[in-house]
């Protein structure tokens, strides 16, 4: 048999170097941790808790924090492509995302929508309508007002633990194989929860004021489990499209129904929220919206403490009898 020649010897020898490297690269695909997509910062905060760390799975937040309103978010191409490759999408639903009703169309997506576990409040059921700039007939917006329910489930930690719930039945659907793990996690996190629930509703039994004002329905869940009347809900937000009719009658609301607090998302205040507390004379009060954060992940239990503060900073504003 002849030798073989130099060039036929080298391409054994590149033929030999590259296959292992073929063979790493497909190990790896297939080695990937299944990720499991949350669509706003409370959700993938709970998720991870209920996951933990002894598991493969990969809990990832598809939105950036800072992003803003979720009402009007459009997916960029990059967030395509991730909720793409995602084994299952934990949204809250109720209309919060309507971005992934588009996408949703024609994939196989698991998509679910852990909102409707919880005790729901319907839109303009907590409070007085505030006044509109529309015409007779014509319904104001307000980001979900083809949905029946307030989506902003996460304010409240009764309501939260059904998230948890509701979120664990459904990791174990898709991932059977780590049952032990999420009914474990889950149930710490809902005890904790349960026990701050319950410190609010011993508090609020004690408020001395039950009326307050918020903005955007996005507190009325937390007004709830201390008991609080919404009196006026704002649209502080939408200033540009403000009259000054509806600011007057804003105040003249504010001032007939007399609360001791208007509620705002903190970093959020702005020139017409503090117009009316001026023309009202009733203090704002910052809470936080729980959904945004300067740097991901945060310590842990950060979500826990943002709703302790947000109970204690009512407690305060609202005085004890």
């Amino acid at each position: 048999m002849r030798g073989l020649s130099s060039i036929q010897t080298g391409m054994i020898l590149a033929a030999l170097v590259v296959l292992p490297a073929c063979s790493r690269e497909r190990a790896a695909t297939v080695e990937s941790p299944p990720v499991v997509l949350c669509t706003n910062l409370p959700l993938y905060l709970l998720t991870s808790e209920i996951v933990g760390e002894t598991t493969p799975i990969q809990v990832e937040l598809l939105l950036d924090p800072a992003a803003g309103c979720l009402h009007d978010h459009s997916l960029s191409i990059h967030e395509r492509k991730r909720l793409a490759r995602a084994r299952l999408v934990i949204a809250v639903g109720l209309g919060l995302e309507p971005f992934l009703e588009a996408f949703r169309a024609g994939t196989e997506l698991r998509i679910v929508e852990v909102g409707s576990a919880c005790e729901l409040i319907e839109v303009g059921q907590q409070h007085d309508p505030a006044p509109s700039d529309t015409h007779a007939g014509d319904t104001p917006h307000t980001g979900y007002e083809m949905h029946l329910y307030n989506p902003h489930v996460w304010m409240s930690p009764a309501q939260t633990g059904r998230l948890v719930k509701k979120t664990a039945a459904e990791l174990t659907l898709q991932f059977p194989e780590f049952q032990a793990e999420f009914q474990a996690n889950s149930r710490d996190l809902r005890q904790r929860l349960n026990e701050l629930s319950d410190r609010m509703t011993t508090a609020g039994r004690r408020l001395r004021s039950r009326k307050v004002v918020a903005d955007g329905g996005l507190f009325d869940y937390l007004a709830a489990d201390l008991g609080l009347e919404v009196v006026v809900t704002l649209d502080v937000h939408q200033q540009g499209f403000m009259s000054a009719a509806r600011l007057a009658e804003w105040v003249r609301r504010i001032r007939a129904a007399r609360p001791d607090a208007i509620l705002v998302p903190t970093g959020q205040t702005n020139r017409l929220s503090e117009v009316i507390s001026r023309e009202t004379d009733v203090k704002l009060v910052e809470l936080d919206s729980l959904t945004m954060i300067a740097e991901l992940p945060p310590a842990p239990g950060w979500l826990l403490r943002r709703m302790t503060y947000n109970f204690e900073t009512l407690e305060h504003a609202l005085g004890n009898e």
